[in-house]
């Protein structure tokens, strides 16, 4: 199962759903064995996104996590944006 965490609430997502669209969110695994994720991305780009992430390597990390502030000029070509006040990512 994955949890789909939103600002205004978390919810837990079953086979067969989707993530609304526009809605800033992040995804956990929430269940043992972890679950298998197909991301279908519209519109495009997000591959490009994570090319150009894969390439910073560890530039984007602070102590050996991803640092949101050090991504957010990587993906603002591709209006993505990590809220900067939160911890980092694990």
């Amino acid at each position: 199962m994955v949890a789909f965490a939103a600002a205004v609430a978390t919810l837990m997502l079953i086979p067969g759903s989707r993530c609304p669209h526009g809605v800033p969110h992040a995804l956990r695994c929430a269940s043992s064995p972890p679950p298998r994720v197909l991301q279908i991305s519209s519109p495009g780009g997000w591959e490009g996104y994570l090319e150009d992430l894969f390439e910073a390597g560890d530039a984007v990390l602070t102590d050996g996590r991803l640092n949101p502030v050090k991504i957010n000029p990587i993906a603002a070509p591709y209006n993505i944006r990590y809220e900067e006040n939160q911890r980092t990512v694990d």
